[in-house]
């Protein structure tokens, strides 16, 4: 996906790929995020949506849930569940399960580890120091 809106970012600008700009340059000049940060804030912003509910969704349950023991899988790589995806995007921000749970309750504090989800930059993969702040002292 990311490809394809980079693709897309260069033809809206009017570069070809005999201009040799990269595509940090590319970002830069646009001001747009990659679209992989952007559906990692949206499955953040849905996880706290559902585990901040009042009263607490059925959702909730199904996200606890473990897989079912006598389960076979089909042959190759395993399927990529929402919950495993979940997990990559606490590691990328810093957080275990059982912390963005925790921090989930509270809706303030889970924006503020949205924000910090959205801050991280493509490459460097560093994060704004602010936003750092905020999420780790709260």
């Amino acid at each position: 996906m990311d490809t394809f809106d980079q693709k897309c970012l260069r033809r809206i600008l009017g570069y070809r790929w005999y201009d040799f700009i990269s595509n940090s340059t590319v970002r830069q000049r646009t001001g747009q995020p990659p679209v992989s940060y952007k559906i990692r804030h949206a499955r953040l912003r849905l996880f706290g949506h559902v585990v901040g509910a009042d009263p607490p969704l059925e959702a909730v349950s199904l996200l606890k849930a473990a897989t079912p023991a006598g389960l076979s899988r089909p042959r190759g790589r395993p399927r990529r569940r929402w919950g495993d995806q979940l997990n990559a995007d606490f590691s990328t921000v810093g957080l275990n399960a059982a912390t963005a749970w925790q921090r989930a309750q509270d809706r303030t504090i889970w924006k503020t580890t949205r924000a910090g989800a959205m801050s991280i930059r493509a490459g460097a993969m560093s994060i704004d120091y602010h936003c750092f702040i905020r999420l780790f002292t709260a």
